[in-house]
C-alpha cells in the first residue's frame, strides 16, 4: 500500500507499506511521561530511508508536541487502511475521521504488551478526548475520558466515556465488551442497527434509536446509573432488545419501544428483560402508542423509589417468577396491556413488603394467577395486595396468595371495573372497608367465586365489603369461604347492592352489627339456596345480627329463604 506522507508531516514521498502504527510518551530515566511529549513510531521504515535518516526522524518525532504526532499518526493510518495502530500514553485529543484524516477503515487502538513502561503510563494518564470515525474501528485497552466512535465500531477493555452517533443511512455496529465508564449511542438515519453492550462496568447507559429497526442486547453488565433503550421504527416486528442477567446499585432498566407508522396498532418488536437484580431502582417497559411484545422473567427488584415493574401497551405480554420488595409505589403496575383474546400472563411472582402495595392491574386484558402478593400496602392504598381497576376488559385475578396486606378499601384486593377474582387464598389482611377484599362501583362482567377468605380484619366488612355491586351477571357473588373475619359491621360480608348466593360464613365477629352479613340497604337478597348448593351462614357473632344484620334490625337465629342457620 502507497501513500503520500514520506516525512510523517506531510512533507511529500512515498512509502511503499506501513505496518503497525505506535505513539508513546516521551520517558523519564523513571518511566514517567514528560509533559505532551510524545515518541511516533510507524513499521517498517519508509522504503529508501536510511538507518541514520531514520533514526533522526524518531528522534526528531519524540520532541514535537501532541499535535505533531496527531498529524503524523493520521498520514499514517492512511497507510494502514486494514492494519493495526497501536496507541499508548498521555493525549490531549485525539480525532480521526473524514474531517481530518479519513474515512479510516479497519483501525485498531489497542495498548501495548503488560508491562511495557508506556502500557503503564496509559494506564495513569488517560486520553482527554478520543475520536475514532468509519467502519470497523476498535478501541481495546485503552483509559479515555471521552470517546466517540461512529459506524462499525468495538470498544473492548477501555475505561471512559463512550459515545456514538450517527445521522447517515448506513449501518451502524456497536460492541462494547468488559468495559468501565458510561455508553451513549444516537443513530438517525435509515439503516439498522446491532448493539452489543456486554460484562461492562457502566455508571450509564443511553442508547437513542432511531432507524429501521435492529436488534439491541446488555448481558452481563453491572450500572451505577440508568439504563435506558429508547427506540423508533415504522417497520412491523423490526426491532428486538433483550436485557439479560444485568446488575444494577441505585439505578433502573428503561425500555421504549416507539412505533413511528400511521398504524397505530403496530407492534415495533419484542423485549425480554431477564434475570437481572436491581437494588434502589425499577424496570420500566413501554409501548407507544401501539402495543410492543414484552416478557419479563426472573428478575429481582428491591428498593426501587417508585414501581418495581412498570409495564405499559404491552401485547403479548408476559411477567413471571419476578422478585419484588420494598419498593415506593406498586410493585408491579401493569397498565394498558393485552387485548381481546389475548390476555397478558401475570404468574409466579412474588411482591413483598411495597409500601404502595403489591400489584395494581389498570385497564389491561390479563390472566393474574400463582402469585404471591405478601405483606404490601399502607392506610391510604387501595387493594394492599391487587388493585384493579378498568371495565370492560377481560381480567381474571385466580389461585394467588393474597396475605397479611394493608389497604384503606380492600386490605387484600380491591376491584372497580370488571374482574373475575376466584380460587384465591385472602388471609390476615386489614383494611378500613373489606379487610380482605372491596368491591366498589364495579360494572360489566365480573365474578367474586370460589375464594377463600380468613381471618381478614376492617371497620365494614371483615371478610368483603360488596358495594353497588351491578355486575351483569347473575350470582356473582357465590361459593366462597368466608371464615374468622372480623368488623365493626359486617364480620363476614357488608353489602349494599347486588347478590350474595351459596356461601359458606361462619365464625365471624361484628364488634358491632352484623357477625355474618350486614346488610346496608333494602335491595339485596341474601339468597342462600339449599337446592343448588350449601348456603351457611353459621357460629357467627356480634352484638347484634349475630348472623344476618339488615340496617338497624336484625335477624338473629333460624334460616333465611330455606337454607342457612345461624344462632
Amino acid at each position: 500500500m502507497r501513500a503520500r506522507a514520506a516525512d510523517g508531516w506531510g512533507n511529500g514521498g512515498d512509502w511503499t507499506e506501513s505496518g503497525p502504527v505506535t505513539i508513546i510518551p516521551h520517558l523519564d530515566e523513571d518511566g514517567d511521561p514528560i509533559g505532551n511529549v510524545w515518541y511516533v513510531h510507524q513499521h517498517p521504515k519508509p522504503a529508501g530511508w536510511s538507518d541514520e535518516k531514520w533514526a533522526e526522524h524518531l528522534q526528531k518525532a519524540g520532541g514535537r508536541t501532541w499535535t505533531s504526532a496527531f498529524h503524523y499518526l493520521g498520514h499514517a493510518a492512511q497507510t494502514a487502511a486494514d492494519g493495526d495502530a497501536v496507541v499508548c500514553g498521555r493525549g490531549e485529543y485525539l480525532d480521526w475521521g473524514p474531517g481530518h484524516y479519513g474515512p479510516f477503515r479497519g483501525v485498531t487502538l489497542r495498548s501495548v504488551a503488560s508491562g511495557d513502561a508506556a502500557t503503564r503510563a496509559a494506564t495513569r494518564f488517560p486520553f482527554r478526548t478520543l475520536m475514532l470515525r468509519g467502519p470497523r474501528c476498535k478501541v481495546l485497552g485503552l483509559t479515555v475520558l471521552d470517546a466517540h466512535l461512529v459506524g462499525r465500531a468495538t470498544a473492548r477493555d477501555t475505561a471512559g466515556n463512550l459515545a456514538a452517533d450517527s445521522y447517515d443511512d448506513t449501518d451502524n455496529k456497536l460492541a462494547v465488551v468488559r468495559c468501565e465508564g458510561s455508553v451513549r449511542a444516537s443513530w438517525w438515519g435509515s439503516g439498522v442497527y446491532d448493539v452489543e453492550i456486554v460484562r461492562s462496568k457502566l455508571t450509564s447507559l443511553s442508547l437513542d434509536l432511531g432507524s429501521r429497526g435492529g436488534r439491541v442486547k446488555t448481558s452481563g453488565n453491572s450500572f451505577t446509573g440508568d439504563a435506558t433503550v429508547d427506540t423508533y421504527t415504522d417497520l412491523p416486528g423490526s426491532v428486538k432488545v433483550d436485557v439479560i442477567d444485568n446488575a444494577t446499585t441505585g439505578a433502573s432498566l428503561v425500555v421504549v419501544l416507539r412505533n413511528w407508522s400511521s398504524d397505530a396498532g403496530m407492534s415495533p418488536g419484542a423485549v425480554t428483560i431477564k434475570s437481572s437484580t436491581l437494588e434502589d431502582g425499577g424496570i420500566s417497559c413501554e409501548g407507544i402508542p401501539g402495543p410492543a411484545s414484552a416478557r419479563v422473567t426472573g428478575d429481582e427488584v428491591s428498593q426501587a423509589p417508585s414501581y418495581g415493574l412498570q409495564l405499559k401497551t404491552l401485547s403479548p405480554l408476559t411477567v413471571s417468577d419476578n422478585r419484588i420488595a420494598t419498593t415506593g409505589e406498586r410493585g408491579i403496575y401493569v397498565c394498558w396491556c393485552g387485548k381481546k383474546g389475548q390476555l397478558g400472563k401475570v404468574f409466579g411472582n412474588e411482591v413483598r413488603d411495597c409500601p404502595g402495595g403489591g400489584m395494581l392491574v389498570q385497564d389491561s386484558w390479563a390472566d393474574v394467577h400463582h402469585n404471591t402478593l405478601a405483606s404490601n400496602g399502607g392506610d391510604d392504598v387501595a387493594g394492599g395486595g391487587i388493585g384493579v381497576e378498568g371495565w370492560p376488559y377481560d381480567l381474571v385475578v385466580r389461585a394467588n396468595q393474597i396475605l397479611d396486606n394493608l389497604g384503606s378499601g380492600g386490605g387484600g384486593v380491591a376491584v372497580h371495573g370488571s374482574c373475575a377474582l376466584h380460587d384465591n387464598t385472602i388471609r390476615g389482611n386489614r383494611g378500613a372497608q373489606g379487610g380482605g377484599v372491596c368491591v366498589g362501583n364495579s360494572w360489566g362482567e365480573g365474578e367474586l367465586r370460589a375464594n377463600q377468605v380468613l381471618a381478614n380484619q376492617a371497620v365494614e366488612g371483615g371478610g368483603v365489603f360488596y358495594q353497588n355491586g351491578f355486575w351483569s351477571n347473575p350470582g356473582a357473588f357465590c361459593e366462597n369461604a368466608i371464615q374468622e373475619n372480623t368488623a365493626d359491621r359486617g364480620g363476614g360480608v357488608w353489602v349494599c347492592g347486588g347478590s350474595v348466593v351459596r356461601n359458606l360464613i361462619e365464625r365471624n365477629h361484628a364488634r358491632g352489627s352484623g357477625g355474618g352479613v350486614y346488610v346496608a340497604w333494602d335491595t339485596v337478597t341474601v339468597e342462600p339456596d339449599a337446592v343448588v348448593a350449601n348456603n351457611v351462614i353459621a357460629g357467627n357473632t356480634a352484638v347484634s345480627g349475630g348472623g344476618v344484620c339488615y340496617g338497624d334490625g336484625f335477624w338473629g337465629a333460624g334460616r333465611l329463604d330455606g337454607g342457612a342457620t345461624d344462632r
